[in-house]
C-alpha cells in the first residue's frame, strides 16, 4: 500500500493512498514538481500525480537499485546484468515527467560507472539539478553532458578505512559536498543527530598525473 500526505495541498485532499497488487510491493520512491514515482520489485516504477493519480508505469531493464528525483527529472539506477570478478553491472535511466507529456520522455539510458568491486551508495542531483552518484568506496562522480566523470574522492577526507560519507547535497558553483561522516557504518545513525560536514571537491592528484616514458 502506498500513502502519500501532501504539506503542500491548496485544497483538502492532503492525503490519499492505493493498493498495489498482490504480488508487488513498493522498495523506494522519488519526487519531484508535482509528481513523485513508486519504484517496486516487480522492476516497475509508477508514476503519480500529487493529487493520487496514476499517469504512467515504466518497465526497468533489472532490480531496481534506487531513485531520485529533481523538478522535472527521474534517475533510476539498476541492475543490468551479472558483474564479474566482483565487480557490478549496473545502468541508470534518465526520464522527464512533465504532465504535457506523454509518454515520459527518456533522456537517457547509459552503463553507471563505479569503483572496482564496489557498490551504488547514493544517488541524486546537484543544487543546480544535474545528476550526481558516489559508490561504497567513496567516489563521487557527476553527469558531465552524456558521460560521468570524476568530482570528489571523499576517501581523501577520512582517517578509517571502515569510515564513510553519506552524502547529503552537492553544490558544483561552491564546488562543494555536503555530507555526514559516519564512523565504521555505511549510513548515518539516527541518534545522535548527525553532524553536517561540508568537503572540498577534489580528485586524487594520481588520476589526472600521466607520465610519458618514451620520447612524445
Amino acid at each position: 500500500k502506498l500513502f502519500c500526505y501532501s504539506f503542500t495541498s491548496w485544497d483538502s485532499k492532503k492525503e490519499w493512498s492505493t493498493e498495489l497488487p498482490v504480488e508487488e510491493e513498493v522498495v523506494g520512491l522519488a519526487a519531484g514538481d508535482g509528481w513523485l514515482a513508486a519504484s517496486t520489485d516487480m522492476n516497475r516504477v509508477r508514476i503519480f500525480t500529487i493529487g493520487g493519480a496514476q499517469k504512467q508505469i515504466i518497465e526497468v531493464g533489472g532490480p531496481i537499485i534506487t531513485t531520485s528525483g529533481h523538478e522535472d527529472l527521474l534517475f533510476i539506477t539498476f541492475h543490468n546484468g551479472i558483474g564479474l570478478r566482483g565487480n557490478q553491472c549496473i545502468a541508470y535511466s534518465i526520464y522527464r515527467i512533465k504532465p504535457s507529456l506523454k509518454p515520459f520522455p527518456l533522456v537517457s539510458c547509459e552503463p553507471l560507472p563505479v569503483s572496482p568491486k564496489a557498490q551504488v551508495a547514493w544517488i541524486g542531483f546537484s543544487d543546480e539539478g544535474t545528476p550526481v552518484c558516489s559508490d561504497s568506496k567513496d567516489m563521487l562522480r557527476i553527469l558531465s553532458g552524456r558521460y560521468w566523470t570524476p568530482f570528489c574522492t571523499m576517501k581523501e577526507h577520512l582517517a578509517g578505512a571502515s569510515d564513510h560519507f553519506w552524502v547529503v547535497g552537492v553544490s558544483e558553483l561552491m564546488q562543494r559536498i555536503r555530507a555526514v561522516k559516519c564512523k565504521g557504518l555505511a549510513y548515518p545513525p539516527t541518534l545522535p543527530r548527525p553532524v553536517l560536514m561540508q568537503l572540498d571537491a577534489q580528485v586524487k592528484e594520481q588520476m589526472f598525473a600521466l607520465t610519458c616514458n618514451t620520447s612524445c
